[in-house]
């Protein structure tokens, strides 16, 4: 099975219920996230992964309207006080019995089923190692639009190797052989793969026979008849939502491309950046932290 896990949480540090916040005629984020990224072909079945936290019941009831299945973890927070997203994630590979899982974060409500689909293709097309393509390392793509496709088998490394059922534990002897500060150094290492689920996996490229997805380039037509070529990398653009101004520029995107073409690409973005920039200008100051 090729599934599709999407963690997801109601109290974000930097905007708290940001995946609530209306983006177009009132609909939530997660709401448009999961109408547009559950049309990708090459999945079998997606999932809103959370914990069983009151908190997230409002994200429940979009996933039920969507039928995407909810998984309500028990699993206990990291010392840090972070949530164990890859233990979460493991869980509902096992679960699913899933094969593949494609990695999705419903705070990107641009990122569309055809990029989805490119990624899981290019996947299966490349796969060497244990199994991991992503469009995330090639730079030239707006933030927002990133996928990640992996095997059950790189997963289950993961997390074996950040501590397993007990996260940040170093064995007996490793702990002989290490000071207490490159010990806690260790721990935060591991507590931070476990928080962002694919870090480690990213560490070793050569153990993991990392692929990369390259943007494409495709062609418009001007008011004039001319032909203009496009391409999906324009690093400047922001298309997440971390943060208040974020909200304002994926408000704009989806009022002006979405009552057309509900199922617009990144192409559709790129065209709409090179005829109206001043709709992206409020978030263009922020640097991402991660």
């Amino acid at each position: 099975m090729n599934l599709a896990i999407i963690n997801a949480r109601w109290n974000s540090k930097r905007f708290p219920n940001k995946l609530m916040q209306p983006l177009y005629q009132e609909r939530p984020a997660l709401d448009l996230f999961l109408e547009r990224g559950t049309k990708a072909a090459a999945l079998d079945e997606f999932v809103l992964a959370t914990q069983d936290d009151p908190g997230n019941e409002t994200m429940w009831r979009i996933a039920a309207q969507h039928k995407v299945p909810v998984w309500k973890s028990k699993l206990p927070k990291l010392p840090t006080g972070a949530e164990d997203v890859l233990g979460r994630t493991k869980e509902v590979a096992e679960a699913f019995h899933a094969n593949t899982i494609v990695r999705l974060t419903p705070d990107c409500p641009c990122l569309h089923s055809e990029l989805i689909h490119r990624v899981v293709i290019q996947y299966f097309m490349n796969r060497n190692g244990l199994g991991y393509t992503s469009n995330c390392w090639y730079k030239g793509l707006p933030r927002g639009m990133e996928v990640e496709c992996f095997s059950r088998e790189a997963l289950e490394v993961a997390w074996e190797q950040t501590g397993g059922p007990k996260p940040g534990h170093i064995p007996w002897r490793a702990r002989l052989r290490l000071s207490a500060e490159v010990r806690g150094m260790l721990r935060n290492t591991v507590y931070f793969d476990r928080e962002h689920v694919t870090t480690f996996i990213r560490r070793y490229p050569r153990r993991f026979g990392h692929a990369d997805l390259p943007p494409v380039t495709g062609f418009r037509t001007d008011v004039a008849g001319k032909g203009i070529q496009l391409s999906e990398a324009f690093p400047e653009c922001r298309l997440t939502l971390d943060y208040h101004v974020d909200l304002e520029v994926l408000c704009a995107v989806f009022a002006e491309l979405y009552p057309a073409k509900p199922d617009f690409t990144l192409m559709d973005i790129r065209g709409l950046w090179d005829s109206k920039p001043e709709l992206f200008a409020a978030n263009s100051h922020i640097e991402q932290k991660g």
